[in-house]
């Protein structure tokens, strides 16, 4: 039987009275390519950080057959659409990197921290950025950054909030070659999308969510049938 990366049971978020995400139910087996899609509004990234537990939820996520507070951290991974850089710290791309080998169970970095950094930086040709101020780089490069943060703990479940956003071409094209070698080495990456784009080509499944509930769950589709 299959091994579920990540299985949602009856998942609801309200904000006071107003339920957002109305009792979602799905699961994920490991090694899928997934994209959560929607119109905006829809509940695409409030649907993540309940996953993530970043936000309040009722109901149950498990990632590989474990229940909060017991997930395996080092197996999970998150690239947000951007991260908060506090006014005046010019933080350098390996610094940011670097960041991503801590967890709350890890307060100090690994030995080799800065190899390890430079090889996941290699991974989404930055490495020439090093030294770069985090804040002077492109959407598109700082996209890039915050994936090799997420991949410095090898995570076998990476999840991405619209990684599209803000990116030109090139950048959408470099990042589908990326997740396609990470569905290559079996990893699950699920992904929240307003569009497919080019990453289309690499995606198994097709997950659309209307008004916080689940209108489609698709394995095969028409090119343009998932568009808004």
């Amino acid at each position: 039987m299959p091994v579920n990366a990540l299985s949602v049971k009856h998942l609801s978020v309200r904000y006071g009275n107003h339920e957002v995400i109305h009792g979602m139910t799905f699961s994920v087996p490991a090694g899928q390519i997934v994209a959560i899609t929607g119109a905006n509004g829809s509940g695409k990234s409030t649907l993540l950080k309940a996953i993530l537990n970043i936000i309040p939820s009722t109901g149950e996520v498990t990632v590989f057959g474990k229940t909060k507070p017991n997930w395996d951290w080092e197996t999970l991974s998150y690239v947000p659409q951007r991260i908060a850089i506090q006014p005046g710290v010019q933080s350098t791309v390996l610094e940011v990197v670097c960041s991503g080998a801590l967890t709350a169970g890890r307060l100090f970095f690994p030995r080799k921290v800065k190899e390890i950094a430079n090889s996941k930086l290699a991974e989404v040709e930055m490495e020439h950025r090093l030294h770069s101020p985090f804040n002077q780089l492109s959407g598109g490069q700082q996209q890039r950054v915050l994936i090799a943060r997420s991949l410095m703990r090898s995570p076998e479940l990476l999840l991405m909030d619209e990684p599209l956003s803000g990116i030109d071409l090139k950048s959408a094209q470099n990042l589908a070659q990326l997740v396609g070698n990470l569905k290559a080495q079996g990893k699950t990456v699920i992904m929240v999308l307003h569009e497919l784009g080019a990453l289309e080509k690499v995606l198994d499944r097709v997950i659309r969510i209307k008004d916080g509930q689940i209108i489609a769950d698709k394995t095969q589709w028409k090119p343009g049938e998932l568009d808004d």
